[in-house]
This record gives C-alpha cells, structure tokens and sequence, in this order.
C-alpha cells in the first residue's frame, strides 16, 4: 500500500482536498497549511519572506511521513510540498484547483516542471495546457 501525503492551503483548496479522501489509500496523512500552530506554514506572494520556513518544514513533514507520493491541490505551500517531495524521491501529482477555469494558477505552471502528473478540473484547460482531465473533485 502507498503511503500518500496530501498537501494543501486553506479554504477552498483544502475543501477539495478532503473531497479527494474516499479515492486515496488509508496510508493518506492530510496537512493543511495555515497561519496557526501547524505542520506547514502558510505563505503567498504576499507574504514571500515565509518561503524559507514553509520549505524547511515541508522537508521534516516528508522526512517524518515518508510518503511515497505528495498530492496538493493547490497554492504556494502546495507547490513547496511537492518541490521538497520530488527532492526527497516521492512522486508528485498536482491538482488545480477548480476555481481555475480559464487557466492553471500560477502554481499550477510551475508545478508542470516539476510534477509526474498535473490535472486541470476543466476539459478546455487541461487541452489548453497540456494538463491532464480526469473530472472534478467538486
């Protein structure tokens, strides 16, 4: 069995994340990053200078969990998630978050460089982008 680590920002983000429970392994840990005690920092463009602490800590959580794949579904601590899983040797999917029906979200391209698997919850992004389709999570 796969142990798989799901990593996503609040709100919307970690709303479909949660959706995606009943499709992942029982060996799935969830981690939600937010601006209170957590295992991930939360951090955005505003808020650049928490980077270096999201990615450091991203790097223990993988180190602890051992996971053999990292999923997010979105935002920067997302994509710092799978930056430091791809380091650490697990596999890594993105999932763009379903808001983002005229195009991937900036982490999402990046996440294109750098990822096994990149999915766009819209037929017409994923065609657009060379994103894969395979449904919505909503």
């Amino acid at each position: 069995m796969k142990r798989v680590l799901v990593i996503s920002s609040g709100g919307g983000h970690w709303q479909q994340a949660r959706l995606l429970h009943p499709a992942l392994p029982k060996e799935t840990t969830f981690v939600r990053a937010s601006g209170f005690k957590s295992d991930i920092p939360d951090c955005s463009l505003r808020t650049i200078w928490r980077v270096p602490r999201c990615f450091v800590r991203s790097l223990m959580l993988i180190k602890r969990v051992r996971p053999d794949v990292v999923l997010s579904t979105g935002a920067l601590p997302g994509l710092i998630g799978i930056i430091a899983g791809r380091l650490l040797g697990a596999k890594v999917v993105w999932i763009d978050s379903v808001a983002n029906a005229q195009k991937l979200s900036l982490s999402g391209r990046a996440a294109r460089y750098i990822c096994r698997d990149v999915f766009s919850q819209w037929p017409k992004v994923a065609q657009q982008t060379g994103a894969r389709y395979a449904g919505s999570v909503l």
